[in-house]
């Protein structure tokens, strides 16, 4: 089984160099309070989870810190920190180091690979470390809250618990909001019928309206009827009218047999009157369609002649608009060239003009640069003297805090950090660290 065989720790907090070698089984650190056993604990933190950030850990009197972790299969990851170096190196056996920068607050994915131990990213505002504690946590999952909690919740993913959870709330809500449809619906249904209460006679008004349409349409039949009983009834007067006039006329006949020669004559000359007129009528229309024909040869006597005159007529006409149309353009063309001569006239020294207006577009040209570039060096001539203000108020308060700090470091006689007494000589090397640090800056 690979394990964490050792751990070595140098200028990290109160640990100038610590080297421990750790079992596969249980480990157990002891010692007084203040001697760094919960600095081994962020040590090895900050290797696997890049915490704490910063360089406030490094410590005082150094420049660097280094972490070493060493496994049981002989790779290890080393963590260096500086105030311009922050890196990790991973080796393995047989291997070149691999050396990765510029990994900003997250983890490389080659060291979570390498050590097997990554945060478990509960939701997008929880991330929990199950691999290691933090100092005066209580027992695995026993906490009373907060972390313990999570831990439990975590551990409860990792199981699939949290899909039945997911799928019970999810059942709940449906349920509810189902049963909340269901009275939601029960109420508009109990509302629609105490409105269709108000229509409870439509279906008596529906069968009035059907047997309103039966006898409308039994009217629409007799209607029908009575219209054609009225033309039988036209069609028998007339019949008896005429059945009347043909009694009277055999009356008439009855009574006036000897008559018959004079209809028989009667008859004679209405055929004769006939044929008479249908011959006149003839007559007339041959007379007139002769006197048509007369006129038609009348009017074509001189029909060459005129077309021969309406011809040459076309085309004077066209030779007539085809001088009017040159005649007007030349005395457009002379108009336009009398103004061209007018407008010519005080333009004889254009060309010398024209140099002259170049040269001055040049010069403007040339002026407006030279006064483009003097804005722009009167403005770097101010933002350097900004600059140069601002470093200096800088330089003189780094100053002013380097002597406090220094002042207040021999005042107090022991290290800020773990409280242990400091020498003469190592205050005064940090004084002079922070000189350097300030003239460097």
């Amino acid at each position: 089984m690979r394990y964490l065989r050792e751990v070595m720790i140098e200028n990290f907090q109160s640990h100038q160099y610590t080297r421990l070698e750790l079992s596969p089984e249980l480990n157990v650190i002891v010692g007084p309070s203040d001697q760094g056993k919960s600095a081994i604990m962020r040590a090895i933190r900050w290797v696997l989870f890049n915490e704490p950030r910063g360089t406030d850990f490094i410590r005082v009197g150094t420049q660097e810190a280094r972490v070493t972790l060493i496994w049981s299969d002989g790779s290890r990851v080393t963590r260096e920190r500086s105030l311009r170096r922050n890196r990790y190196i991973i080796e393995k056996t047989g291997e070149e180091p691999v050396i990765l920068e510029g990994f900003g607050q997250e983890v490389p994915v080659e060291v979570r690979q390498l050590s097997g131990v990554e945060p478990l990213q509960i939701d997008e505002n929880t991330c929990l470390y199950l691999h290691l504690g933090q100092q005066l946590e209580g027992p695995f999952l026993l906490e009373g809250s907060g972390i313990g909690q999570l831990r439990a919740k975590a551990i409860g993913r990792l199981s699939g618990v949290h899909l039945l959870d997911a799928a019970q709330r999810s059942l709940v809500s449906d349920v509810n909001r189902l049963q909340q449809t269901e009275r939601r619906l029960g109420e508009e249904k109990e509302r629609l019928e105490e409105q269709l209460q108000s229509y409870s006679h439509l279906p008596d008004l529906l069968a009035r309206l059907q047997e309103t349409q039966i006898q409308a349409s039994r009217l629409d039949e007799m209607e029908k009827d009575r219209t054609y009983l009225e033309q039988l009834i036209t069609e028998w007067q007339d019949v008896e009218q005429r059945l009347a006039t043909g009694r009277t006329y055999i009356e008439q006949i009855s009574a006036g047999i000897d008559a018959k020669p004079l209809l028989v004559e009667a008859e004679k000359k209405a055929e004769e009157y006939q044929r008479v007129s249908l011959l006149q009528r003839e007559w007339e229309r041959l007379r007139q369609e002769l006197a048509g024909q007369e006129k038609i040869l009348q009017s074509t006597a001189k029909t060459g002649q005129l077309l021969s005159l309406w011809d040459q007529g076309i085309n004077l006409q066209s030779q007539y608009q085809e001088l009017h149309r040159v005649w007007e353009e030349w005395q457009r063309l002379q108009g336009a060239l009398g103004r061209l001569e007018g407008e010519l006239r005080p333009l004889s020294q254009v060309e010398e003009a024209r140099a002259l207006w170049s040269e001055l577009q040049q010069k403007q040209e040339r002026a407006r640069l030279l006064e483009e570039l003097l804005t722009h060096w009167q403005e770097l001539v101010r933002q350097e003297q900004t600059l140069l203000a601002e470093l200096k108020q800088q330089q003189e308060k780094i100053q002013s805090l380097v002597g406090e700090y220094v002042a207040n470091l021999k005042k107090l006689g022991s290290c800020p950090t773990c409280l242990q007494p400091l020498p003469e000589a190592v205050m005064e090397s940090i004084a002079a660290e922070l000189s350097r640090e300030k003239e460097v800056i």
